[in-house]
């Protein structure tokens, strides 16, 4: 898509947990990417916030940080740096406090878009009332798209709450439940593995697979963040990534193809087991 094509759709993407692990490990780098191929208009802003007190510069200099943290051969890319944090805004907003929201609007409407993306990167317990800031600020229908990252709740009770309190305010095709985890190329390249290889596709069944070993070799840990625990208590972030991330994986891995694809969505899997 071109500059010009993106920036005629979207001139703004908002990011409620701008300061998380997700946001600087991998939203800001992946927009800066965006911004050095010239994937995104001039007039793209990035709009940050979060609880702590920044300012525009302090967000900058976080983010700068992060940059260098993250990026492959940053140091090589430094010269792209200072026109990607120009486009960086950021407002203070404690998505638990609905006054604060007034804050997010009058940086919102200085940088007017025609069609805004909005990234709640945030604790699913803050879900509800976050969206509900982002109405009293006219931040939601019309245009504006919303992208959700998982975990969406802790049970199916607290899903279907979350997912009753978006609809309130943006329409489904404006929608978009994500998890990173599942999107990364090692989990595809799995899929094109399973369903496109005409050596082990024919083979990758119960009567040739004797069992399945799932090893967690995960690098990264809280990154600063409060550990949620359960009544096991077991570390909520390991339960999901296992869950969440990992038993989906596999979960992919142990259907058969696909009957018929229809209405949006799959009409039949069969597990293999």
């Amino acid at each position: 898509m071109a500059a010009k094509d993106m920036g005629a759709r979207r001139a703004a993407v908002v990011i409620l947990g701008a300061t998380g692990d997700l946001a600087l490990r991998m939203l800001l780098p992946s927009l800066f990417a965006l911004h050095e191929e010239g994937l995104i208009a001039p007039d793209f802003r990035i709009l940050g916030t979060a609880r702590r007190t920044l300012g525009d510069s302090g967000f900058r200099q976080m983010a700068e940080q992060a940059l260098l943290d993250h990026l492959p051969d940053a140091g090589k890319r430094k010269a792209h740096f200072p026109k990607f944090l120009d486009r960086l805004r950021y407002a203070a907003v404690d998505t638990s406090k609905p006054d604060d929201f007034a804050t997010l609007k009058a940086a919102f409407e200085s940088s007017p878009t025609r069609e805004p993306a909005i990234f709640l990167s945030a604790a699913p317990a803050l879900f509800e009332a976050t969206i509900a800031g982002l109405a009293s600020a006219g931040i939601d229908g019309g245009n504006a798209r919303i992208a959700l990252e998982k975990p969406l709740g802790h049970d199916l009770a607290s899903s279907r709450l979350i997912n009753d309190a978006v609809a309130r305010s943006f329409p489904e095709e404006k929608i978009f439940r994500i998890d990173h985890y599942l999107g990364k190329e090692t989990v595809q390249n799995l899929l094109a593995l399973r369903f496109g290889n005409a050596l082990f596709e024919p083979l990758w069944n119960a009567s040739h697979i004797d069992h399945v070993q799932i090893t967690v070799a995960e690098t990264v840990g809280l990154e600063g963040r409060k550990p949620r625990r359960d009544v096991a208590d077991l570390r909520l972030e390991e339960v999901e990534l296992v869950h969440d991330g990992l038993v989906v994986a596999v979960g992919w891995q142990l259907v058969a193809v696909a009957a018929a694809f229809g209405g949006g969505g799959v009409e039949r899997f069969l597990l293999l087991a």
